[in-house]
């Protein structure tokens, strides 16, 4: 979506949420921003199409390089991008923050047209998203009635591909690759949540 500014834009890169099964259900909450900067939505593939990790990570990836590859055509700033994503989408949010100058991070992967592209945000803001899968079912509020994620078949086993308690899960973790050089994080979650 394309504001009526003139020159280059800032863009927010919106990932639906969507228990990484990869529904998209809607316009973003973010509309009403596009005054002010380029809204662009990512879709992924789903973990119950091929989409497990990390490819769906790869799909989203791949999309903000297009994103800045073509950013002269599209009226963007390609040095202003930033991620925004709730629930699952948050997760993706995150992940481009803390892979972004983390040269650690073997997870970005190269598919796209763009590889050669920094896949960099300048800051992200991640609405409820699970940080650390293995902790989600001992961290949920008991008077509500939670989603297991330690169940073989809950949302985040199937988009890793196994249980989350496993050694395994910590490199789907967020947190894992937070540094000094990590650009700026609005992360936001509700004591009510039942769910994350």
């Amino acid at each position: 979506l394309r504001g009526e500014g003139t020159g280059t834009l800032p863009c927010v890169v919106s990932i639906f949420g969507s228990a990484f099964y990869g529904r998209f259900d809607g316009p973003p909450c973010l509309l009403n921003l596009t005054d002010e900067c380029v809204v662009v939505v990512i879709e992924h593939r789903g973990s119950m199409h091929g989409g497990v990790f990390p490819e769906a990570l790869h799909d989203v990836v791949a999309a903000v390089r297009h994103v800045r590859g073509t950013a002269k055509t599209l009226g963007i700033d390609p040095d202003r991008i930033a991620a925004f994503g709730d629930s699952s989408g948050g997760w993706f949010a995150l992940m481009l923050a803390v892979l972004s100058n983390n040269p650690q991070a073997d997870l970005l992967g190269n598919s796209g047209g763009f590889p050669g592209v920094s896949a960099a945000v300048t800051c992200a803001i991640a609405l409820f998203p699970p940080t650390k899968f293995d902790d989600m079912d001992r961290q949920h509020r008991a008077q509500f009635h939670a989603q297991k994620h330690d169940a073989p078949d809950s949302p985040e086993a199937h988009f890793m591909g196994f249980p989350v308690q496993s050694d395994s899960v910590d490199h789907a973790s967020p947190i894992t690759y937070v540094t000094n050089d990590t650009p700026p994080i609005f992360l936001a979650h509700g004591d009510s949540d039942p769910l994350v």
